[in-house]
């Protein structure tokens, strides 16, 4: 399944380093949010993105949500 690995890595790349492919990529997500099923679309959006991003710590230190320890 090689294309199906390559459609992945071009969405992770692209949710990496695009913005508004990001924002409407949650937006999408969050829109079925009261289908069956919708929290955990909307959850493992919302993982991809901070994955695709370095992780929570990299997403907390880039918009200044981090706790100081």
């Amino acid at each position: 399944m090689k294309s199906v690995s390559n459609h992945e890595d071009s969405v992770l790349e692209m949710l990496r380093t695009d913005e508004n492919f990001a924002l409407e990529y949650l937006v999408a997500a969050l829109e079925e949010i009261d289908e069956e099923g919708g929290e955990s679309v909307f959850l493992t959006a919302v993982r991809r993105v901070v994955e695709a991003r370095g992780g929570f710590a990299a997403v907390s230190n880039a918009t200044g949500l981090h706790t100081a320890a």
